[in-house]
């Protein structure tokens, strides 16, 4: 500790908690009226202080009169080897907020805490995602994956410097899809298959369900999809589809990290089935005939009727007016109004979708009427009667 003063024969005396100082080899004052001590581990006064530890001021004299300095406190600086609280592995999430606990040593003065990662020291004033708090704990915003790691939290004063034990940063991700399974639609007996694949950290479970039904028994395969250790995929195979397997299945990817869905609809395509059929018919002219066609199918069959060897003949279900004649229903029968003989013939009804066409036919028979002859044998006598087109 320094000590100056101007002036002519000074002397210069230190003091200690009050008291004149006494010197040994331990403490001694330079010509400069600076005061050396040397510190001795572990000796203490009779208080158990360190001998050194004290409130110090410097008297400087001569025969003109004295002057006292400002009061210098000594104290000595200290580290402790033990941490009051290590960092603890830890697990986060990408894009989530993690703190690595630190609670440093006790020292004299207080150490301050930096961080390590691996070897290195973090640049925190370079990484607007990474503060540290004033306790010593790591705080890092926005976790990536590359802040995978091993951290050490590190304390250091005057005395010197005390590592922590490291702590594993583990950052998990949230699934996500790298390929999504996609809507199909395949015909009746076919076969069809699914592809789902997806990442993360750790990498996702690939499973697939139906929902609102059972998968089809006997008939669905999951198999493995791309060989690529960087994802997690998985097929749903379904083979000689029926109509029953139509619908909604889902693709869930799932994790520690989170969980994932994919929905994709199965469309199947069913040839057309005539489900009522026209019969043939004989009616007498004036009357009304209806013939019967309906049919089921996926997509739903489009009704067609046509009439053998007449080839403007066709009516299309559902865009015929009701008020001709002739018309299709949206059912898909077929109304013949005030039939006559030339509506005799052969009438087909097709069911058509985009997978195949069925056909039906039925005969009309229109009967003529029968007709008045007037016979005159001669002027005497007048008489008529019917003959019937069978009996001529």
């Amino acid at each position: 500790m320094k000590c100056r003063a101007s002036g002519p024969s000074i002397v210069y005396t230190w003091y200690k908690n009050g008291t004149e100082l006494t010197y040994d080899k331990n403490s001694l004052v330079l010509k400069d009226g600076s005061l050396f001590l040397v510190h001795a581990a572990g000796v203490l006064d009779s208080l158990g202080k360190e001998t050194e530890v004290g409130n110090y001021y410097c008297n400087a004299s001569n025969e003109h009169g004295f002057a006292i300095s400002n009061t210098a406190t000594v104290r000595i600086a200290t580290l402790k080897r033990d941490f009051r609280a290590n960092p603890q592995a830890t697990q986060a999430v990408v894009g989530s907020r993690v703190t690595l606990n630190c609670l440093p040593p006790r020292g004299l003065p207080e150490p301050v805490v930096s961080w390590q990662k691996g070897e290195n020291t973090l640049r925190i004033q370079e990484d607007g995602r990474m503060s540290i708090h004033p306790a010593g704990d790591l705080v890092i915003e926005n976790v990536q994956r590359s802040d995978s790691g091993l951290y050490k939290c590190i304390a250091t004063n005057m005395v010197g410097t005390v590592v922590s034990s490291p702590a594993n940063l583990i950052v998990q991700e949230r699934p996500y899809f790298t390929k999504k399974p996609e809507n199909q639609t395949i015909q009746e007996g076919g076969s069809v298959e699914f592809l789902c694949q997806a990442s993360g950290e750790p990498l996702p479970k690939i499973s697939w369900r139906k929902r609102h039904g059972q998968m089809p028994i006997g008939r669905a395969e999951l198999k493995p999809g791309d060989d690529d250790y960087r994802f997690a995929s998985q097929a749903l195979s379904i083979k000689k589809v029926r109509p029953s397997d139509a619908g909604i299945y889902v693709c869930q990817g799932k994790s520690p990290a989170g969980n994932i869905d994919a929905a994709v609809r199965l469309t199947v395509l069913m040839s057309p089935e005539l489900s009522k059929v026209p019969l043939n018919q004989t009616a007498q002219p004036g009357k009304t005939v209806e013939f019967e066609c309906e049919a089921n199918g996926d997509p739903k069959p489009g009704i067609v009727w046509t009439k053998q060897a007449d080839p403007t003949f066709t009516k299309y279900a559902g865009f015929s007016e009701d008020n001709d004649r002739i018309y299709a229903t949206d059912n898909g029968h077929l109304i013949i109004r005030n039939v006559r003989p030339s509506d005799s013939g052969t009438y087909q009804c097709a069911a058509m979708n985009s997978v195949t066409s069925v056909f039906s036919q039925a005969m009309l028979q229109v009967n003529e009427k029968d007709k008045v002859v007037v016979v005159i044998k001669n002027t005497r006598f007048v008489f008529a009667y019917f003959i019937s087109k069978k009996h001529r």
